[in-house]
C-alpha cells in the first residue's frame, strides 16, 4: 500500500487537473493525535470541499469494496463546515467524521500501510507506469516556454494563421522578446 500511495501522489496531477493543488505531494502520512493519518495538503480545500468529500468518498468507500477483509478507516476530519447532507456522509463512510477541523485526514488502521497487493499483472503495470512517466514528461515541457508555443501553434498550424506577432500578443510578450 506505500508503493500504491507513492504512486497515488506521483500520477495524480494526471487524474485531476485543477488549480489550487500545490506542488509536491498531494497526500502523506503522518503520526499525530493518537493515531497513523492520511493528510491531504491541498494549500485551499475549503475553496473546493467538495473535492474533500469526494476524495474521501473514494478512499472509505472504495477501500471497503475491494479489500472487505481489511479495515482502512477509523475516522475522518475535513476543514469545511458541516455540509446539509452530513448524515449522508456518516452513512457512506461508516466511521465518525469531525467537520470544521483543524485539517482534512483519515485516520487509518497502521496495519493498512503493511497491506500487499499485487496488479493483476505486474507487466500490465510496468505499461501503464511507463506511460504516466511520458504524461508526466509532456507535463513539465508544457510549462517551459517552449511548451506553451508550442500549445499554441499546434492547434492553428494547419490554418496556416501562424505569425511571430500572434504568438507574442497571445504570451503578452513582444516579438523581439519572443
Amino acid at each position: 500500500m506505500m508503493e500504491a500511495l507513492a504512486q497515488l501522489n506521483r500520477f495524480g496531477c494526471l487524474v485531476v487537473e485543477i488549480e489550487g493543488l500545490g506542488d509536491g505531494p498531494r497526500f502523506r502520512l503522518a503520526e499525530c493525535a493518537g493515531g497513523l493519518w492520511m493528510e491531504d495538503l491541498r494549500p485551499d480545500p475549503n475553496d473546493f470541499p467538495e473535492m474533500t468529500e469526494s476524495t474521501w468518498s473514494h478512499f472509505i468507500v472504495g477501500v471497503m469494496r475491494d479489500f472487505p477483509q481489511h479495515i482502512f478507516s477509523l475516522e475522518a476530519h475535513v476543514t469545511h463546515p458541516a455540509p446539509l447532507h452530513r448524515a449522508r456522509n456518516e452513512a457512506l463512510w461508516k466511521v465518525p467524521v469531525t467537520f470544521a477541523g483543524d485539517r482534512n485526514a483519515i485516520r487509518i488502521n497502521p496495519g493498512w500501510t503493511q497491506v500487499q497487493i499485487q496488479p493483476e499483472s505486474r507487466c500490465v503495470f510496468g505499461v501503464l507506469t511507463e506511460r504516466g512517466s511520458a504524461l508526466l514528461q509532456e507535463l513539465e515541457n508544457s510549462k517551459t516556454l517552449r511548451g506553451r508555443i508550442e500549445a499554441m501553434i499546434l492547434p492553428i498550424l494547419h490554418t496556416g494563421a501562424v505569425s511571430a506577432e500572434r504568438i507574442a500578443a497571445k504570451l503578452g510578450v513582444s516579438r523581439q522578446t519572443l
